[in-house]
């Protein structure tokens, strides 16, 4: 009751942080596991939103999801309505162009409407003006996208090249992902190279030292733990499947720890993750149960509740 009452009243981001690192690793490993599962779970009800509304398509659902998380959070509402306002189905009616793929997304962004000097920015205008005509399509208004405060290689921009070459060099992403035995096989998925254009430009307008603008090893991941795991969570728990759910985990697991300040406030306690799935844990544990005070329905609080030796100290 004691350490209860001074947990509650706790001013830290983490109620138990001077006691968590006295915490037995096996309670805090097999709960950081359960609460990344819980992650899952939650993830899978806006999966599950995109699945109905794409009326149960698995390879529209994965693109529509995909684009979301391409947007990574600042941009994610914005790449996602481009993706619904550019079907799956009318991006692979030009399979075999990744200028046709770049006009078409780019077109729809929004970001082509601008009077645009460079050659290359008009060759894209003029195509998405003829497929434009062509389909009856409405792009997004280019306002939908933010740049502020962001570093050049993360620019809509070079995400959006990213994902066209991404969309052209894997046909079929899904399939392949469902049927990927190892994770080096599904990150192999994700090398793709933007068009040359973007080896010396980060938008239409300004250019950039000649560099392939691929899709980063810390992107890689972000994709792999926010896109791939929970749709091959989802996947199993509507198929009924457990081989996927458990391929979903052990997926997690097997990815390196990210680095947030939420992953560091619980390594700055002691508690430090070894993985993905702890990390993904920590988000969970953080979101619903510290900033809750749930201590009781958290096992590591309830081993911190029953430990008379500990103390609380700098409140």
């Amino acid at each position: 009751q004691r350490n209860y009452e001074l947990l509650k009243s706790s001013k830290k981001a983490i109620p138990c942080t001077n006691m968590l690192s006295n915490v037995k690793e096996h309670i805090s490993s097999s709960w950081l596991q359960r609460m990344a599962i819980e992650r899952l779970e939650e993830k899978t009800e806006t999966i599950k939103s995109i699945f109905i509304n794409t009326n149960k398509d698995w390879q529209e659902t994965f693109y529509q999801l995909l684009a979301k998380n391409f947007g990574f959070q600042i941009n994610s509402d914005a790449f996602y309505l481009l993706a619904k306002n550019t079907p799956l189905q009318l991006v692979y009616k030009h399979r075999n162009s990744l200028f046709q793929f770049e006009s078409l997304l780019f077109g729809q962004s929004g970001l082509l409407d601008d009077h645009l000097e460079d050659p290359y920015a008009q060759k894209l205008q003029n195509e998405y003006e003829f497929l434009r005509k062509k389909y009856s399509l409405i792009p997004i208004k280019k306002e939908s996208w933010k740049y502020l405060r962001m570093r050049p290689v993360n620019f809509p921009t070079i995400r959006i090249a990213q994902f066209a070459a991404l969309l052209f060099s894997s046909s079929h992403l899904f399939s392949k992902i469902m049927e990927g035995n190892s994770i080096e096989e599904i990150k192999q998925l994700f090398t793709s190279r933007p068009s040359e254009f973007w080896n010396t430009h980060y938008s239409f307008t300004s250019s950039s030292k000649s560099a392939v603008k691929t899709i980063g090893e810390t992107a890689t991941s972000n994709i792999l733990i926010n896109t791939v795991a929970p749709l091959l969570f989802f996947y199993g728990k509507e198929k009924r499947d457990e081989r996927f759910t458990e391929r979903a985990i052990e997926l997690l697991f097997s990815i390196g720890a990210e680095d947030n300040k939420i992953t560091r406030e619980y390594s700055n306690s002691g508690l430090i993750p070894k993985n993905a799935g702890d990390s993904q844990g920590m988000i969970n544990l953080n979101k619903n149960y510290c900033k809750k005070f749930a201590c009781l329905s958290c096992s590591i609080g309830n081993s911190v509740l029953k430990d008379e030796s500990l103390t609380m100290v700098d409140n």
